[in-house]
């Protein structure tokens, strides 16, 4: 867990350009090109099918996706129980990781099922809150915010 823990350490989170809230309307579905950044994908409602890397994940209130560049994912929901996503693109800058190879230390899962929603909710609303704003403090909240979250999904 040290390892993982000074890993974390030297990671700067940068907001990409895609980000928000969307409530899918009937018939979507997600099959963007290979992402050329990281995803924080949310469920905060609905049920649908998820397949990253040839393998399929249910969806519903509570699943958490961390998307990595170069992926292609899919997504459908369910036509019944229709989806309401937040999703979060960035990527990750490397300080200073002196001594390891950055390769080798374990990110958090894909797939994640939150045990506690409401709290990683708050936090994902204020990622979108703060995102929206603009002020100097916008960077480091994303990335005050971002490592709560990554700690919640090692935690899982």
């Amino acid at each position: 867990m040290s390892d993982t823990a000074d890993f974390l350490r030297q990671l700067q989170f940068t907001p990409g350009q895609n980000y928000g809230k969307a409530h899918c309307e009937p018939g979507w579905n997600w099959s963007p090109r290979t992402l050329i950044d990281y995803d924080l994908w949310y469920a905060a409602s609905g049920k649908g099918t998820m397949e990253i890397s040839g393998r399929s994940y249910s969806i519903s209130r509570g699943t958490c996706f961390l998307i990595r560049k170069g992926e292609q994912p899919r997504a459908t929901q369910d036509p019944d129980d229709r989806l309401v996503v937040i999703f979060i693109h960035f990527d990750i800058q490397w300080l200073n990781f002196i001594g390891a190879d950055p390769s080798h230390v374990q990110y958090p899962p894909t797939y994640t099922i939150v045990e506690d929603p409401y709290y990683l909710e708050q936090l994902l609303n204020r990622i979108l809150e703060a995102l929206e704003l603009n002020d100097p403090w916008k960077d480091v909240e994303f990335d005050s915010l971002m490592r709560q979250i990554w700690i919640m999904l090692y935690r899982a």
